[in-house]
């Protein structure tokens, strides 16, 4: 059998490479976890005549935690 020659996108198997390993790192999901006690902030940014609306959640005690934008 011949082998047939194919041209590799070098940028898109690196991409896929790191994908593969950032997704190996997910942690399991939350409901596996103990429930940790946190706060529930809601928080909103107005830019350009629209207001951004989401939520901070941090656990309670001393920090400092880290962030998630």
């Amino acid at each position: 059998m011949r082998y047939v020659e194919r041209s590799v996108n070098l940028p898109r198997a690196w991409a896929l490479a790191s994908l593969i390993v950032v997704a190996s790192w997910h942690p399991a999901p939350a409901m596996a976890q103990t429930s940790a006690a946190l706060s529930k902030e809601r928080v909103t940014f107005k830019s350009d005549g629209l207001t951004l609306v989401g939520f901070l959640f941090k656990p309670d005690g001393a920090g400092p935690f880290p962030g998630l934008v």
